[in-house]
């Protein structure tokens, strides 16, 4: 059986990254719940249906509104995937700010020491330096936090899409024959085999 579903590039899918593309783009949230999600973009308000996956859908019988959603959908999929690199730029910036100002203080403590005496200009900018790093510390733990919650969606579509897979195809008397994971591409090959009955 073959049976190819296909999103788009990036599967919106984390409720925080959603509402943040949605400002973003001028819009504004009405409500988000497990079922359904409600925002006014570009003039309209879009009234979709959160699938059991956590992904949205659209339908309508109307041409018109569909290909509007289809721009929409793009526009929202451009600003959702801008905010994920964002994101990770700005986590590795935070790390390398972080070991910079680490060395910055291993540079400070040994400079004290071998001077032999403390000076009042050294532990301001030590104290500066420490402040700074917690600053960053914490940044650094946000920003890690909010990609952690963006995986556990993520898994959560994947794992919840496969078991949809796996029933629809039992219910057509269909079995598994393989499942092939690949992390790095984000992709699951789902090879199924007909059931023959004798």
């Amino acid at each position: 059986m073959s049976y190819i579903t296909r999103t788009s590039s990036i599967v919106m899918v984390d409720q925080n990254c959603l509402t943040e593309a949605v400002h973003r783009l001028g819009g504004t949230i009405a409500k988000i719940t497990a079922t359904s999600a409600n925002f006014l973009m570009n003039n309209k308000v879009w009234a979709l249906q959160r699938l059991k996956n956590g992904s949205f859908q659209f339908s309508s019988e109307n041409r018109q509104e569909v290909a509007q959603a289809t721009k929409m959908f793009n526009e929202l999929g451009n600003a959702y995937q801008a905010i994920l690199k964002e994101r990770k730029e700005a986590e590795e910036r935070e790390r390398k700010r972080i070991a910079k100002l680490q060395q910055d203080l291993q540079r400070l403590t040994e400079q004290a020491s071998f001077e032999g005496i403390k000076h009042e200009e050294l532990e301001l900018d030590r104290s500066q330096i420490q402040k700074e790093l917690q600053e960053s510390e914490q940044t650094l733990s946000e920003l890690q936090s909010k990609s952690a919650e963006l995986e556990r969606s993520r898994e959560n579509y994947i794992s919840i899409t496969k078991q949809q897979v796996e029933e629809k195809a039992k219910e057509g008397s269909w079995g598994l024959a393989a499942m092939q994971d690949d992390p790095n591409k984000r992709r699951t090959r789902i090879q199924l085999r007909r059931k023959v009955k004798n």
